[in-house]
């Protein structure tokens, strides 16, 4: 996993404990180089079969550019045959919590390779909301991610032209060891 942007490693750290790699929110997002090799065109065919093409109950038909009555019609006629068969069961995952360390790689050069002088750390705090159903906690959050801004943001235009956010001006000029801090929600 270390073979990739250190942020996009953290993020797949973040959800393995958030939820444990026993729950579908806790499974990787991206295959590792192990995984890559399991995959086989039957494999991939059959999960098209199973959860997408013979699931039409969870199938949403979008347009822009066309009429309401076209896009039903050109739906009907393309995808009105298809029939429901069993779907996959989703059980929702429930937040636990907990920690995931993910160790240097030593065996791969990663993308981002500090010099032997400089050791990166990233780290990723989280705490649970009840997402879109939960108004009180996911207007709080909202909220605060966009008091707080990103550590790694910068305006350039507009209002307030050349101003960095308060995290960056209260975290990062303190704390020299801090590259970057930022403020994220995820639902």
């Amino acid at each position: 996993a270390q073979e990739q942007i250190p942020q996009i490693v953290l993020g797949e750290a973040l959800q393995v404990a958030a939820y444990g790699p026993d729950q579908q929110l806790g499974q990787l997002h991206f295959n590792t180089p192990e995984t890559l090799m399991e995959l086989s065109p039957p494999l991939v065919d059959g999960f098209y079969q199973e959860a997408i093409r013979n699931n039409p109950q969870q199938m949403v038909v979008a347009g822009a550019g066309i009429s309401h009555d076209s896009l039903v019609e050109l739906t009907q006629q393309h995808f009105g045959h298809v029939q429901q068969k069993s779907a996959p069961k989703t059980i929702p995952s429930q937040y636990r919590g907990g920690s995931h360390i993910i160790p240097q790689s030593t065996e791969h050069e990663a993308i981002f390779n500090p010099s032997k002088n400089e050791k990166y750390c990233h780290v990723a705090l989280a705490f649970p909301v009840g997402g879109w159903h939960s108004q009180e906690s996911m207007v709080t959050a909202c909220v605060l991610q966009m008091l707080l801004g990103g550590g790694t943001s910068f305006s350039a235009g507009g209002p307030g032209k050349g101003m960095y956010s308060r995290m960056y001006q209260s975290v990062l000029n303190r704390y020299g060891f801090m590259e970057s801090a930022e403020a994220f929600t995820t639902f």
